[in-house]
């Protein structure tokens, strides 16, 4: 399932950086974490216990710049590291014991902040769902765009880019339905360079309506024999869907 995830860190920084940008990025990790293992020596296996919820989350995240589960447990390797090297200028009975206050306050913080933040996450999600079913302020396509681009979340220092691809997904599958080609002609390819990121059925269905409204039977198939190798039941789902007769 994490071949055709669109957060695996893996692909992502293959698909980004190449080979050698990826032996570049790992390289140095693989060998503090053999550096790690080595000084720990019996107690080794304490280590590969941190390293392997990192490499098993990377499969299906984005781990190093947004989670915190990442930060702590490579906060502890650090620790760790620091623990055992030979001739720190601080003692390992005397450091610890400093640092022990800050990890059980990481270790609070990420208790009570994670589901805090997923909560606040969904309230935000329903508070919009709210206002774009019981609060329309558009009656036509012109006035959803005007009204969707100055969403605040667009803005977004960190996931602003991500942010700006599904509202353009969201605007080519309006515009789709609508019948706008010029917007769907403008928006399509920078839609389909993004398919690194985002497998997924409301990705997929927008690049489709895109792709019928312009009479594009060529990509339309190819794309749709793409959804079928990685998901048959959406492949079908979305056949039924937009009533394509796709030659098998």
């Amino acid at each position: 399932a994490s071949l055709s995830h669109p957060h695996n860190e893996i692909l992502y920084i293959l698909a980004e950086h190449g080979l050698v940008g990826f032996v570049l990025i790992t390289v140095p990790f693989i060998y503090m974490a053999f550096g790690m293992m080595k000084q720990a020596g019996p107690s080794s296996l304490y280590i590969l216990a941190l390293l392997l919820p990192i490499g098993l989350h990377s499969m299906v995240e984005f781990p190093l710049y947004i989670s915190g589960l990442h930060w702590l447990l490579l906060g502890l390797m650090i620790v760790w590291a620091l623990n055992f090297e030979k001739g720190a200028s601080l003692p390992a009975p005397s450091f610890l014991p400093v640092l022990r206050p800050s990890i059980r306050l990481f270790l609070i913080l990420g208790v009570i902040s994670l589901p805090t933040f997923y909560a606040g996450q969904m309230a935000f999600t329903l508070h919009q769902a709210w206002v774009h079913t019981n609060d329309y302020r558009y009656k036509n396509f012109a006035g959803y765009i005007e009204h969707s681009k100055y969403r605040p979340e667009l803005w977004h220092p960190i996931l602003g880019k991500r942010y700006t691809t599904l509202h353009e997904m969201v605007v080519v599958s309006e515009a789709s339905n609508f019948g706008y080609k010029e917007i769907v002609e403008k928006l399509l390819p920078k839609l389909e360079s993004e398919r690194h990121h985002f497998e997924t059925y409301g990705y997929w269905a927008a690049l489709a309506k895109g792709y019928q409204l312009l009479d594009d039977k060529e990509k339309l198939e190819s794309h749709l024999n793409h959804i079928k190798k990685i998901n048959p039941h959406y492949h079908n789902k979305l056949i039924n869907r937009l009533n394509l007769e796709i030659s098998q």
